[in-house]
């Protein structure tokens, strides 16, 4: 078949169509490609002069206290920002240093839990120190909950280890610098009534003949916490619940033990919550919120609780609640660092959403 050249001759009006259309992109590609990074830019110096993360966070912060019921303003410690690789930084562990300041000790990372550690000179400003003091191996995967007993020269790290992040047994690992150790494996594991799921978070005390630990147990339904006794920091026997849920602040969980003495008696700061696990409901109504109280003992094994919250929820960093209380004497008294859970970040929202859909897939 012949084809003329008329053939393939354009239409004038079409030409001047697409002509147009040419025209229009480019000058879309002139002024709106320039606009939209424009836009761009000014969004991302927002965020970097709010410096908000775009997921959830949790932070470190500390108070101060004359009499360790009343708190000072909270003072923010170890932040978890837009450009932080470590998103979840909580439940600290703070001791003084040989040479001079402090070394906190506090579960880092993101999906992946490990313990990590930062070094202050005045106690509030802390610097992290490279490296991984203990990470999870082989099934346990995950590690998180430190807490450091030194003796003997030598630094127990006890930490709690899991590899499902849900059933947690209580590790231990040795140093003799304070930043190398060497893990021993679980020296407490999850098993009875009150805590069939997880036993985990621990606080370590010399007592007469041994050590006593205090510690989250947690069946699936509550947390409560119990105490076991040793003779020498491996060996551990059980001593069952010393203080379980139940008041008006802590219905349904009480949790993350520190135990300190003051005034001729011990005193417990713990996490009390209402509800166990987050869900929008729980979000919206406020009743997912973690508080932290006390209690008081004159043997550490007997405790009532004192009336009234020693540290509550904020309205930037800690809007949905606080946890793992470390309290530790201080010249004017106490001070306490601690977890704020979540805070303020830009796709809350949808995080949200996402465990209300995930609390009604799983009724």
């Amino acid at each position: 078949m012949d084809f003329s050249v008329q053939d393939f001759r354009i239409d004038r009006d079409v030409f001047y169509a697409l002509r147009s259309s040419v025209a229009v992109g480019l000058v879309f590609l002139a002024v709106g490609f320039p606009m939209f990074w424009m836009l761009a830019a000014g969004f991302f110096l927002v965020l970097l002069f709010l410096r908000a993360p775009f997921t959830r966070r949790d932070r470190i912060m500390f108070r101060d206290s004359k009499d360790g019921l009343d708190w000072s303003v909270p003072s923010l410690c170890i932040d978890a920002d837009m450009f932080s690789r470590d998103d979840m930084a909580y439940h600290p562990c703070v001791i003084p240093l040989e040479t001079g300041g402090w070394r906190m000790y506090h579960r880092g990372g993101r999906a992946e839990d490990r313990v990590v550690s930062a070094v202050s000179n005045d106690g509030a400003a802390f610097t992290p120190e490279p490296g991984v003091r203990v990470r999870g191996s082989g099934k346990h995967s995950r590690a998180r909950f430190p807490y450091l007993v030194v003796r003997r020269g030598r630094y127990w790290l006890y930490y709690s280890s899991s590899y499902d992040g849900l059933n947690y047994d209580i590790h231990a690992a040795v140093s003799r610098d304070g930043t190398d150790f060497e893990p021993r494996g679980a020296v407490l594991f999850h098993g009875d009534s009150f805590d069939s799921v997880s036993a985990s978070a621990s606080w370590i005390l010399p007592v007469k003949g041994g050590f006593r630990m205090y510690y989250n147990g947690y069946d699936g339904s509550r947390y409560v916490i119990a105490t076991a006794f040793s003779k020498d920091g491996l060996r551990w026997r059980k001593e069952g619940p010393c203080l379980e849920p139940g008041g008006p602040n802590d219905l349904r969980s009480a949790a993350n033990p520190c135990v300190v003495r003051s005034q001729g008696r011990w005193r417990m700061y713990y996490a009390g919550d209402n509800v166990v696990g987050v869900n929008l409901d729980n979000c919206l109504r406020g009743r997912s919120r973690q508080v932290i109280l006390s209690a008081v003992s004159s043997d550490g094994l007997r405790w009532k609780k004192e009336p009234g919250i020693r540290v509550g929820t904020d309205r930037h960093y800690a809007t949905d609640g606080v946890l793992s209380p470390f309290v530790l004497r201080t010249p004017e008294g106490w001070r306490m660092y601690y977890t704020a859970y979540w805070g303020s970040f830009l796709l809350k929202p949808f995080v949200l959403l996402a465990y209300g859909v995930k609390h009604l897939l799983n009724k």
